[in-house]
């Protein structure tokens, strides 16, 4: 179930099944690709590692996802 908040009051429900959230998960991931927000915590994850790592996207989709998860995206709506 996604619930969005605004304000403290639930302002919308849905229930989706693992395969829509999945989806649902990988666009909101999508759309924080493009923020400042992610540019910073991937310039943090490369200190140390290969630029080019893939694992650095696997981490940052694990580790950021309570970030762009608690940011619904317009066209990601559930």
């Amino acid at each position: 179930m996604v619930l969005t908040i605004i304000e403290g009051a639930v302002h919308e429900r849905c229930e989706l099944s693992r395969e829509d959230f999945e989806k649902f998960r990988r666009s909101q991931y999508e759309s924080f690709r493009k923020t400042p927000e992610y540019a910073k915590a991937r310039a943090e994850a490369k200190r140390g590692y290969d630029p080019t790592s893939e694992l650095i996207e696997q981490f940052l989709f694990q580790y950021a996802s309570g970030e762009y998860l608690s940011r619904i995206s317009e066209r990601s709506s559930p």
